[in-house]
């Protein structure tokens, strides 16, 4: 809120409300570990694609293209 001095006693209690809510934390998990192997390919594509298979970067931007 605009204008209201910030507690880090009342964040951290916050915080701990938040963490203690099973659901919240499940999801939030769920939502991390099914993003993971997006990031991992976006990550290593390149380099398993271009320099362990010898395509061009050409060739390489046209297999991303579905994705």
């Amino acid at each position: 809120r605009i204008g209201e001095k910030l507690s880090l006693k009342e964040l951290g209690r916050d915080y701990k409300l938040v963490l203690k809510n099973g659901r919240f934390v499940a999801g939030a998990l769920a939502l991390g570990f099914v993003s993971l192997p997006l990031l991992a390919w976006i990550a290593q594509s390149p380099i398993i694609i271009i320099t362990g298979e010898q395509l061009s970067s050409y060739e390489y931007g046209l297999l991303q293209v579905p994705i």
